[in-house]
């Protein structure tokens, strides 16, 4: 009786750790080493963990994948497979690799402040960043243009300027390289890129008042401008982008004169801003908002020269600065509004100030 126990003892034994083995060849294993050769098998999950973003080359690495994370489990796409490495962007944090079959292979990882001279037109630091219109970067037509957003805690949203010494038709080439593959959840693949006048994205935006790219793609935009300065948005993207300003000229001659606000009086159905009549103008647009303040304008637009914004977008007993500009194109209401058509813009007026009290 006690040896059949034994056995069995035995026997049951083996099964669990014939279980055991089987389970931990498919489990996720320890940290792989940079810079040495080894063998990843097929059944398994290797975790890699950078403590900063970086870039990663992988030898032979069109035989494995990445995934950023069990919980989102988003696959990472290469910024380049060459024939002796494939190479990853990849913000700081845990990552899995798998393989398609087992296969010897190799990393690197160097971190981004090492090199990323060579990877942006303008470096960014926690401190000196072009997070926000006041600290925008300045550049000039032609010029090409890289960068990141979203690679850092601190780089997010990117902005930069512009100045048009006479009105042009401008258009953007712009490519986009997200760190992950797209998918239908997966937000971190899209760069929404929208242009302002001034030196300022709040309120003034120009139709289209967002431009969306998603995934691994180039895109051209066009907008028609006026002579003046005007700011470039670029946010969301998780990864790396580049891109460059083209000018030509308006050989239509389609883009508005200047307008000008000649009165702003109360009347039985709003606040009534008189504009003068600017050359090439099919509508006219007045945005305001509180002065001494960098709140978000609103947006009232018409096709006279009489634009009349109702009480009810008002506040009692407050000052506000209204500006004013000229737009040629059909069927304009307001930028939100009006995506698939081209508009071409003309200046926007200076600030003019009026203090709004109910009766």
């Amino acid at each position: 009786m006690k040896k059949k126990s034994i056995i069995t003892f035995i026997a049951t034994s083996l099964v669990v750790l014939g279980l055991a083995s089987q389970n931990a060849s498919a489990a996720t294993t320890s940290q792989l080493p940079m810079d040495t050769a080894v063998t990843v098998q097929k059944d398994k999950t290797y975790k890699l963990y950078f403590k900063q973003a970086g870039r990663l080359r992988v030898k032979n690495g069109t035989q494995v994948s990445l995934k950023n994370n069990k919980t989102w489990n988003w696959t990472l796409e290469p910024y380049s497979a060459g024939k002796n490495y494939t190479e990853y962007y990849l913000r700081k944090g845990t990552y899995y690799l798998t393989a398609d079959s087992s296969a010897k292979i190799s990393m690197n990882f160097v971190a981004l402040t090492k090199i990323r001279k060579n990877l942006e037109t303008f470096g960014e630091t926690r401190k000196h960043n072009n997070n926000a219109p006041s600290t925008a970067n300045k550049i000039q037509l032609g010029q090409a243009i890289k960068g990141f957003t979203l690679m850092y805690n601190y780089d997010n949203p990117d902005y930069y300027t512009f100045t048009l010494t006479k009105p042009q038709k401008v258009t953007m080439d712009i490519s986009n390289s997200p760190i992950y593959q797209k998918s239908k959840h997966n937000i971190t693949t899209k760069m929404r890129v929208s242009i302002s006048t001034g030196l300022s994205s709040i309120g003034t935006t120009l139709t289209p008042s967002y431009v969306d790219i998603n995934g691994r793609t180039n895109k051209k935009i066009t907008w028609y401008l006026a002579k003046g300065t005007y700011t470039i948005d670029l946010a969301n993207l998780y990864g790396r982008y580049n891109f460059q300003l083209t000018g030509s000229e308006d050989t239509d001659n389609n883009i508005p004169a200047e307008t000008e606000i000649k009165s702003i009086k109360k009347t039985s159905a709003g606040l009534e801003v008189s504009l003068k009549e600017a050359a090439n103008a099919d509508y006219y647009r007045v945005v305001w908002r509180q002065k001494g303040t960098k709140s978000a304008v609103s947006e009232q637009a018409s096709s006279t020269l009489t634009v009349t914004i109702p009480f009810s977008k008002l506040k009692n007993d407050t000052t506000y600065e209204f500006a004013a500009q000229g737009i040629h194109g059909e069927n304009y209401v307001n930028y939100g509004s009006t995506m698939n058509h081209d508009y071409y813009y003309g200046p926007m007026t200076d600030w003019s100030y009026y203090s709004y009290k109910e009766d």
